[in-house]
């Protein structure tokens, strides 16, 4: 058990094939292991079948560097379960882009993509076949 508490905020939910997230806040290592066990806990019915995610990061602030190893991992989870497109939403920021991308997975099926609007990112999405 950590002594540290979580920082940070998120939300999520699921429509069809696409697992939508919005992510709040400065992050640290207790808030991205409650986060990666809720995303499981959420998208595992979507494991077995492509499936999309729209990450709005534009609340998001910097993480500590304990996150992304966490990232990395849950990350690589759901691109092993069929995750194959990502709609990144920031228009805040190009600073964060640079821990987050950290993150990036190397399968040749798996494409993310960056938008400055949600509206974009949906379009992209509906484009690849993952209407929202």
């Amino acid at each position: 058990m950590s002594i540290f508490q979580p920082h940070g905020q998120y939300s999520m939910s699921v429509s069809g094939r696409i697992f939508h997230v919005k992510c709040k806040g400065a992050w640290n290592a207790e808030t991205m292991k409650l986060y990666a066990s809720d995303a499981l806990e959420r998208t595992k019915h979507l494991f077995g079948q492509p499936w999309a995610m729209i990450s709005d990061i534009d609340e998001w602030e910097l993480a500590t560097p304990d996150v992304e190893p966490i990232l990395i991992w849950l990350l690589d989870q759901g691109v092993k379960n069929g995750l194959v497109r990502e709609a990144v939403v920031n228009n805040h920021g190009r600073i964060k882009l640079k821990q987050f991308n950290v993150s990036m997975p190397n399968d040749p099926r798996f494409e993310r993509k960056m938008f400055t609007t949600e509206v974009l990112a949906k379009e992209w999405l509906s484009n690849e076949g993952f209407v929202y």
